[in-house]
């Protein structure tokens, strides 16, 4: 609610009959008497609000001076209708004035200086704003002898006041949503508009919605005649209304509707109406989710569906707590209807997940809140291992002399599709089942990836493909646990597995430098008290090799590894596997440097390279 006083922009002078060619604009007091002589006060003060509000109070105070005339009087305002100034007004050259009052006041007694006389103006005053009359001001007039004097504008203190108390109706509502003839997936769409009030009470109060089959018969002023729906006055503290909820009995599908809207503020005052929006409800296929069922036997399971019609999908899983985990993308076609879930997504055998599939048909709609422009269905779904399928047996584990790699044995009475490798409850590889292949019912691989320093329980699993293309991964497998410490920097190439050991001069700090950048802008909120960063990119490990050294060891001499570290350089697209601290990281590897380090004291290489990690993070995620 806005208000301001006015003081000193009052204007006021006194026509007296006594004296009928003399002015009295400059006194400090005023009386008002009406008697053998009669003197007429006239009072002009300007409403102290903005063009275009509405007047919710005005007051004009006149505070008395000394002690009037015993008895009572009662005080009217008349307004003026013609001009007039201060240092000109005469009892002859009085401006013309209305016949009839508009504030009345009867003051009993004589009273005492500073006592406060009030007369209520604000329907007088709103007429002046709205501009359907000037404002000349008002005389003050007395009904008899019993005279009283006011303090005037002149005076040093107590000077006529003119408290106003406005109010601004807000804005016809903008940005109504959805509009302009969209189409919907909901036959009660949740109906959203803009609420802009520019003074006085700029809270929202209520709104009021009018839903009609045509924009026939719309005004700005009434909204719809004759409409079919009409929520009536409702109060709202947002600019949205949500037909789900309300009586509207819903468009039919392929119709259309035409709505419009007006709100009220805080103050009670209402804006004009919305211009009338059409929309049109279409409705969504309805998509079957036949796979996965309740439970998958793998972490790789086929997705298939049934719909009527279909130009994109989207594929969604989550995890038990609603998290998104893995995300396939819009993927356009019309005729799929299946999709095999990639591996690494699904982790922890026994745990719920959800999937989700979207579907979009060939209707460009809008989406809304709680309607979006795509069919949705979910199944929650939990990893469970087989016991029916025969598990892996014997694994054993043989570390390699220098503890840089790790070599596991173990058998099988028949060989499945695939083996799945496991660290704790994260798959860490996928192996072919002839490609590990060694003998009668035993096989063997090799891994030079696992992170070093660390204790892991390592599982490995069988995984058969049945006729449907089902995976099924066994249970009951046997694990053991290992730990790498190998010496050095370890660099492996994944297309050959020749490994090159990296060492650092005496007294040299780790030759590996590392970070993990982002990218993220300063943001500053419009009136907020502090800036906020808003990151966009994650990015998994990043750095520098600097000064590594090459040199003879017992399995491959200094030569050797300065020509694989040559052939890592003329792959830069092959991923190698980088191996510092606790870390095994997949790398691409660029502005690879190798030089003699000292000739004259053997062969010596010292390597420098640049690298970028090769696969996101697995430890996060931006959203």
């Amino acid at each position: 609610m806005g208000s301001a006083t006015a003081r000193r922009s009052i204007r006021d002078a006194v026509a007296r009959s006594d004296k009928p060619a003399a002015t009295f604009g400059n006194g400090v007091t005023m009386t008002v008497v009406n008697g053998t002589v009669v003197k007429i006060p006239h009072i002009q003060a300007p409403a102290p609000c903005p063009v275009g509000c509405t007047i919710t109070s005005t007051k004009l105070r006149l505070t008395q001076q000394g002690t009037a005339s015993t008895g009572n009087r009662t005080l009217s305002l008349y307004r003026i209708t013609g001009k007039w100034t201060e240092s000109t007004l005469t009892w002859k050259g009085r401006p013309p004035q209305d016949a009839t009052p508009v504030a009345t006041v009867t003051v009993n007694g004589a009273g005492s200086d500073g006592r406060v006389v009030e007369f209520d103006l604000p329907d007088v005053y709103q007429s002046f704003v709205d501009g359907e009359f000037v404002n000349w001001g008002f005389t003050l007039e007395s009904n008899n002898g019993n005279d009283i004097t006011f303090y005037t504008s002149e005076s040093i203190k107590n000077k006529p006041e003119l408290v106003t108390a406005w109010s601004n109706r807000p804005e016809t509502p903008t940005d109504l949503f959805p509009s302009g003839g969209a189409l919907v997936s909901t036959p009660k769409p949740l109906l959203r508009w803009k609420f802009i009030d520019l003074g006085g009470n700029t809270t929202l109060g209520a709104i009021q919605v009018q839903i009609k089959g045509s924009s026939a018969g719309w005004s700005a002023k009434t909204g719809f005649t004759s409409p079919t729906f009409d929520s009536g006055v409702t109060a709202a503290g947002k600019p949205q209304y949500a037909l789900g909820s309300s009586g509207y009995a819903g468009i039919a599908s392929g119709g259309s509707m035409w709505w419009t809207v007006r709100h009220r503020d805080g103050a009670g005052l209402w804006s004009d109406w919305a211009d009338p929006q059409q929309v049109t409800y279409s409705a969504l296929p309805v998509p079957t989710l036949n796979s996965p069922g309740p439970t998958v036997n793998d972490t790789t399971f086929p997705w298939s569906w049934s719909v009527s019609a279909q130009v994109r999908y989207q594929l969604l899983i989550l995890d038990g707590n609603g998290k998104q985990l893995w995300d396939s993308k819009e993927l356009t076609s019309a005729d799929a209807r299946s999709f095999t879930q990639p591996r690494g997504v699904i982790k922890k055998s026994g745990s719920d997940y959800t999937a989700v599939l979207r579907v979009w048909d060939s209707t460009s709609r809008q989406s809304i809140n709680g309607a979006p422009a795509y069919a949705e269905v979910r199944r929650t779904f939990t990893y469970v291992d087989l016991a029916g399928v025969a598990p892996v047996t014997d694994l054993e584990l043989a570390i390699s002399d220098d503890l840089s790699e790790a070599t596991f044995t173990w058998a099988r009475s028949a060989m499945p599709d695939q083996f799945t490798v496991w660290l704790g409850d994260e798959q860490h590889a996928v192996l072919n089942g002839p490609d590990v292949f060694l003998t009668g019912t035993t096989y063997q691989a090799t891994f030079y990836d696992i992170p070093p320093r660390l204790t892991h329980t390592v599982t490995i699993k069988a995984v058969e493909v049945d006729g449907s293309d089902v995976s099924k991964s066994s249970k009951n497998n046997p694990t053991v646990d290992v730990y790498l410490d190998p010496v050095g920097v370890r660099l492996v190439d994944t297309g050959t597995g020749d490994a090159v050991i990296l060492y650092a001069e005496d007294g040299q700090d780790d030759i590996v430098t590392s970070e993990m950048p982002e990218i993220s802008e300063r943001f500053e909120p419009i009136g907020a008290d502090v800036a906020v960063n808003v990151t966009s990119v994650l990015r998994w490990f990043e750095g520098t090799i600097d000064n590594g050294i090459l040199a003879d060891l017992d399995t491959v001499s200094a030569r050797e590894q300065r020509a694989r570290m040559l052939a890592m350089k003329a792959t830069p697209l092959v991923p190698k596997v980088l191996v510092w601290g606790r870390n095994a990281v997949p790398i691409y590897l660029s502005k690879v440097n190798v030089v003699d380090e000292n000739p004259a004291v053997g062969e010596r290489y010292k390597v420098s390279a640049a690298f970028a990690a090769a696969v996101p993070s697995p430890e996060w995620e931006l959203s």
